[in-house]
């Protein structure tokens, strides 16, 4: 059944790299069906993933970069100039914390919600220079992007609402500001792997 499941999505039309993520869904859904004793032994072991023909990964030039900026909002400039600056996930980007910014050494403290675990990213100049500008102020997301003095509710996260909720994801906004600029292929994580 699952072998015809893959043949179906691909006939279909579905790319090699959807099916593998449903199939490694179901793969962790039957796993726990025998861990939970509803299954004797998990019969996903017998299927194998597809073939995937990986592409090199999608970085900017200093000239794209350039442009890029350019073309964004004085909030997004600095959203992409720290998530180029410091390989941040977008994920991590979101939620950094005033608490995790340490001005006096020049580095943030990143925490990963899965493990727990946490790295230190040294801050450059830019970096630098954009956290300090957000340590009191922060960018509106009702106000038309108006720069605002932080108050209470905004002391937890450097980007956040009104309210002090952390911002929403950012690939539409990153993805209409690299059309903008004439780019494409252009998300938060190729910032990441411009950064590499």
């Amino acid at each position: 059944d699952i072998e015809k499941y893959k043949n179906k999505r691909l006939l279909d039309g579905v790319k090699a790299r959807t099916v593998n993520i449903e199939l490694r869904c179901l793969s962790n859904m039957l796993r726990k069906a025998v861990e939970w004793n509803h299954l004797i032994d998990n019969p996903f072991l017998k299927v194998k993933l597809l073939k995937q023909h990986k592409k090199p990964p999608r970085f900017l030039t200093k000239e794209e970069l350039k442009k890029f900026i350019e073309a964004a909002t004085p909030r997004y400039k600095i959203i992409i100039r720290l998530l180029v600056n410091t390989g941040l996930r977008e994920s991590e980007l979101r939620h950094i914390k005033l608490e995790d910014i340490d001005y006096e050494n020049r580095t943030l403290t990143v925490h990963a919600k899965k493990t727990g675990d946490f790295r230190v990213v040294p801050l450059n100049e830019e970096a630098y220079a954009d956290l300090c500008f957000l340590r009191d102020k922060f960018y509106s997301t009702t106000r038309g992007q108006r720069v605002l003095r932080r108050t209470n509710e905004q002391s937890t996260y450097i980007f956040c609402d009104e309210k002090g909720e952390p911002i929403k994801k950012l690939t539409s906004p990153i993805t209409k500001t690299a059309k903008k600029a004439g780019l494409k292929g252009v998300s938060p994580h190729t910032l990441r792997h411009t950064f590499g």
